[in-house]
């Protein structure tokens, strides 16, 4: 049973994260792994922490529309179950009825909807504004995408070597080869005395890692960010960076 942030408290949260994951590891590591591989042993850690999130913080719920109001909402039900009526109903004079009642239903669904978007828009300017007064700039930054609704890209002309704008695709695509082959063609630059050549080994440490090493990696991670394409956020490693350094050791020891 997920145990979901809203419905309990953080530090409570986090105990049983701690729990779970700390379970699921040492269920790894009475395994026998003489014949994992790397790619075996790592998609074993990395479904111990996904399935770690999904027991305890559960999938996160998504309203496209966060807006809408409740009231909006019961009014949509009312325009539902009125719809069913109209197109149930078999004789002349009930269809006429029921259909007076859903165009009713459906005109008060839609002025609610204009009048919790004009409530949503003053709130999210309001939000804007105590976010500028403030200095915060990402929050102004995700408010005022929010209120664009939209994204905008800006496009800049592709130019030729003298200036001069190239409309077509296919221009286009041969400045762009035309650049390249000019960019990466070039002579190795001549280096200074005081530097060795390119071919010269750099002193790279190459002992395996520490696990002191890997906990200030993890201390690093912002939060706040994308999950990248193992799907684990940085939130959830940082959630129990004991258990974290000791399953990625591991690992990367056998790296």
């Amino acid at each position: 049973m997920p145990i979901h942030r809203e419905n309990s408290k953080p530090k409570e949260v986090k105990t049983a994260f701690h729990i779970s994951l700390s379970n699921r590891f040492e269920v790894l590591q009475d395994l026998p792994e003489e014949s994992d591989t790397t790619n075996t042993k790592w998609q074993k850690i990395r479904g111990a922490w996904k399935d770690t999130c999904q027991e305890v913080l559960g999938h996160s719920k998504r309203e496209n529309n966060e807006w809408i109001s409740v009231d909006t909402i019961q009014k949509m039900d009312e325009r539902k179950r009125k719809k069913a009526i109209l197109n149930t109903s078999r004789t002349r004079a009930a269809k006429s009825n029921a259909q007076e009642a859903y165009t009713i239903a459906n005109n008060e669904v839609k002025q609610s909807i204009r009048r919790d978007k004009r409530d949503n828009v003053d709130n999210l300017a309001k939000q804007a504004e105590e976010a500028a007064a403030k200095g915060n700039l990402k929050d102004l930054y995700m408010t005022t995408k929010k209120l664009s609704n939209k994204f905008q890209q800006t496009e800049k002309p592709v130019r030729d070597k003298h200036g001069n704008s190239l409309t077509t695709t296919e221009d286009q695509l041969k400045r762009w080869m035309e650049h390249f082959k000019d960019l990466l063609n070039r002579p190795p630059p001549e280096s200074p005395p005081d530097i060795p050549p390119a071919d010269t080994d750099l002193p790279i440490n190459c002992k395996k890692p520490s696990k002191a090493e890997i906990m200030k990696a993890i201390a690093t991670l912002k939060n706040g960010k994308a999950a990248g394409p193992d799907d684990i956020p940085a939130v959830a490693i940082k959630a129990d960076p004991e258990t974290a350094v000791n399953m990625l050791h591991d690992l990367l020891t056998k790296i």
